[in-house]
């Protein structure tokens, strides 16, 4: 009577960890996970191990609960690497309030519930599915203390990053105050299954979308000009190639952002960009931010680049949608290099720099085979170098 037996039992390590055996099943193995007694226990309890093959999700599917700190922030390890537990149904975290990389590299498949209902909040729900690459669908994702109606937050970084097969995302019940690579190359995910935490307090979202391919819209209602921890927006839409729109819930973002580096690079459908504010605290790189995004138009790139941005090279090349741009560059102390190099339908080109000092226009509209007329307005007191 292993239920009996287990009532005696205080702690459990390493037991299931390399075991190849067929005859035990994975709902066995699971009735030790709340003896695992906290995160380094837990490295190395079911690691590696090969089980009896769960073939259904209602019938082989496990349910477990923990109430040590096995979630929290654990240094990169993964508690189901290479397992063959695939099915899922309910995990429930009385001591932590997120689920860190718990089933990092895992191949699991589907799972129903993860829900937190403690208060160590060492690395949030990040890394929790990174790199499950068979993994299809979540059910529901709850932090009691984070939750998406609260007022505090914890990081959700690359909670479901290299996902290549999911396709479903139920609920995302947190307040999440850092969102970078959250949804990193998830190219299975559609806008329409697509589930964001609530943001609060976001410092990051760098690369949160990169490489998702079947995005085609993308609306953030919690983005807006008073978010104002936001800094980091580079990559954040990368690669997302058949992206049209996206929309956010504010006018522009917000003026203490400073990374833009690659944020809309390859998005050859995107139609738009989101607003930025004239009125920048800090400085802004906007490095190649809009390379390669052949939808964009004269009217619809950055047509005015404020004061505090200070690199805006390889920002529009290869932008084919580009004919007749005119672009004010404010910029007090700018790096400009080829920022417009392979725009091969551009025929005039109209730029007017108000700033005091151009660092870098070299090859400046380099490769633009159609242009044929440009007019650049400076200064009186413009320093330039190269």
């Amino acid at each position: 009577n292993w239920d009996a037996f287990l009532t005696n039992v205080t702690k459990a390590t390493k037991m299931f960890y390399r075991c190849i055996n067929p005859d035990f099943t994975w709902k066995f193995a699971m009735k030790f996970f709340p003896m695992v007694t906290g995160e380094w226990e837990m490295r190395e309890m079911y690691k590696y191990a090969q089980l009896k093959e769960q073939t259904d999700y209602e019938t082989d599917g496990i349910t477990a609960t923990n109430g040590y700190a096995v979630a929290q922030y654990d240094y990169g390890t993964c508690p189901f690497e290479g397992t063959n537990l695939k099915y899922v149904k309910s995990i429930t975290l009385t001591n932590t309030a997120g689920c860190n990389g718990l089933f990092r590299k895992s191949n699991l498949v589907k799972i129903g519930e993860i829900i937190c209902t403690g208060t160590n909040t060492w690395g949030g729900f990040s890394d929790t599915f990174r790199d499950c690459k068979l993994l299809e669908e979540v059910g529901t994702l709850r932090s009691t203390k984070y939750s998406s109606t609260g007022t505090n937050s914890i990081e959700t970084h690359s909670t479901f990053a290299y996902c290549s097969k999911l396709i479903k995302i139920g609920e995302f019940d947190v307040s999440s105050n850092g969102c970078s690579g959250t949804y990193r190359e998830c190219t299975s995910l559609t806008s329409e299954n697509l589930v964001l935490p609530r943001m609060v307090d976001v410092n990051s979202m760098e690369g949160i979308f990169w490489g998702d391919t079947l995005l085609t819209t993308i609306h953030l209602p919690d983005l807006s000009e008073n978010m104002l921890n936001l800094s980091n927006l580079n990559h954040a839409f990368r690669e997302c190639r058949n992206l049209e729109s996206i929309t956010i819930g504010g006018n522009t973002l917000p003026k203490t952002i400073t990374g833009m580096n690659s944020t809309y690079w390859k998005d050859y459908k995107l139609k738009n960009v989101i607003p930025i504010p004239n009125d920048l605290i800090y400085d802004l790189n906007m490095q190649s931010c809009c390379g390669y995004c052949d939808a964009l138009t004269d009217d619809t790139i950055y047509t005015v680049i404020p004061f505090k941005v200070t690199n805006i090279g390889y920002m529009y090349e290869y932008c084919k949608g580009l004919v007749n741009p005119s672009v004010e560059v404010k910029s007090d102390n700018v790096y400009t290099r080829q920022m417009f190099q392979y725009c091969t339908n551009i025929t005039s080109l109209n730029v007017n720099f108000s700033g005091r000092l151009l660092r870098n226009a070299q090859y400046f509209a380099q490769y633009c085979n159609n242009l044929d007329t440009v007019t650049f307005k400076f200064p009186d007191s413009l320093v330039m170098h190269d």
